[in-house]
């Protein structure tokens, strides 16, 4: 499964290939970024503990595990929404507001097994 963990330090592309049954939201977080695991994430639009199992948490591929959920999405009327339609992370969105973009790969983490 590809997602995205977004963190106050920047955004991770992430390829699931396996996890246990007992691995949660927060132990993801934790792989991904070895930062403290706050109580609640956000998964697309929604809030959840992070104590919430992955098979639990209807992720999606493309979806994305924001660790601040506090921080609301700021819209303009100008902003534009930007889209993925193939490849991986499909269906990942972002929304730019006016200005010059370069747009291209992040970083890339692949773990083969959390658990």
């Amino acid at each position: 499964m590809d997602l995205v963990v977004r963190t106050p330090h920047g955004d991770a592309d992430v390829t699931i290939v396996r996890h246990g049954p007992s691995c949660t939201l927060g132990d993801l977080i934790a792989a991904v970024s070895g930062q403290a695991v706050p109580g609640v994430v956000r998964v697309d639009d929604r809030t959840i503990d992070s104590a919430t199992p992955l098979d639990n948490a209807q992720l999606l591929i493309g979806s994305t595990v924001t660790t601040d959920p506090a921080v609301p999405v700021q819209r303009h009327a100008d902003d534009v929404e930007l889209v993925q339609i193939a490849g991986p992370g499909a269906g990942r969105s972002r929304t730019l507001p006016l200005g010059h973009y370069r747009i291209g790969p992040g970083r890339r983490i692949v773990t083969n097994e959390l658990s």
